[in-house]
């Protein structure tokens, strides 16, 4: 099975490439872009369900009829990309690797909030 690429866009001169092509890190003058590799940098995490957004919503201040070029969102206070994933109520995290567990206690406690 080959890993689904796509593209992020975390801030206004900033994508994160999620499996993308190999591209060498460093400075590339042919197309004017810093590259690094950030391949251990953030656990991804699905959600789904009814009350998905009702959840994410107990962590963040969101409202999903306001369009944004960005998926940069601050989650039960650490810094995520959090977007919609394939349906209404799917949605995609990712998180730094460092605060995975303080995500998933947090995103728990929401759960059993809700």
């Amino acid at each position: 099975m080959t890993a689904e690429s796509y593209a992020l866009s975390i801030r206004r001169d900033r994508v994160l490439l999620i499996n993308g092509p190999t591209v060498a890190e460093g400075w590339h003058d042919d197309t004017c872009q810093a590259v690094s590799d950030a391949s251990d940098a953030y656990a991804v995490l699905d959600m789904s369900g009814e009350k998905s957004l009702e959840v994410l919503k107990r962590g963040a201040e969101l409202n999903l009829n306001i369009p944004s070029k960005s998926t940069a969102r601050i989650v039960f206070g650490l810094g995520v990309f959090l977007y919609r994933y394939e349906a209404e109520n799917r949605f995609r995290i990712h998180v730094a690797s460092g605060h995975a567990e303080a995500f998933v206690i947090s995103l728990k406690g929401a759960i059993a909030a809700a």
